[in-house]
């Protein structure tokens, strides 16, 4: 999400933008190249633009065709946990710790087990929302979690890999929250 000023003449405003692309097809990169072009170029040429470490990319991600499978979720869910310092490695510190998109490892349910431990849960849950429930677990014992007079662990969405979306069990996305802003089309 980018930060802007809008010009035009006699007058500058300020804010953040959230910008929400269509769904495109990872297989077809001419179209989503040209479709981010385009937003670009109406960034630029119509706003100023800049990039804090506030603003970040989410990157959201869905079958081709039909939906989730459990192996499928399973699959991706131990692929987060097991490259989490790998991909925090190569992103900037200001995305390692945030509270926008917290670490699916040290969550509330997985912070004292070890990996294999961690992945037989994975394997032993029995459908969607519950593999969802396991990698995004909000401690009830959080600030937030007090405030809302939570007296359960809660799913919440600030995680570096959302699954909340899948809780229903029904096509959605899983949502990856930790990329930086971008500030330009080639960083998008």
């Amino acid at each position: 999400m980018p930060r802007t000023t809008h010009r035009q003449e006699g007058w500058l405003s300020e804010g953040g933008m959230e910008l929400v692309a269509p769904i495109f097809s990872f297989q077809q990169p001419n179209t989503w190249h040209a479709h981010i072009d385009s937003i670009w170029w109406v960034l630029t040429n119509k706003f100023n633009t800049w990039s804090t470490e506030q603003c970040s990319t989410h990157v959201h991600a869905s079958p081709s065709e039909g939906q989730w499978t459990l192996s499928q979720i399973r699959n991706v869910a131990k692929a987060a946990l097991y490259f989490e310092r790998s991909i925090d490695s190569v992103l900037p510190p200001s995305r390692r710790a945030n509270i926008w998109c917290q670490s699916n490892r040290w969550n509330a349910t997985f912070k004292s087990y070890e990996m294999p431990t961690l992945f037989s849960w994975i394997e032993q849950a029995g459908n969607i929302p519950h593999v969802a429930f396991l990698m995004c677990t909000f401690s009830k014992d959080s600030e937030y979690g007090k405030a809302m007079g939570h007296t359960q662990n809660i799913m919440f969405n600030a995680f570096r890999w959302n699954f909340t979306p899948l809780q229903e069990g029904s096509k959605e996305t899983i949502e990856f929250r930790q990329p930086p802003g971008s500030g330009s089309a080639n960083e998008t």
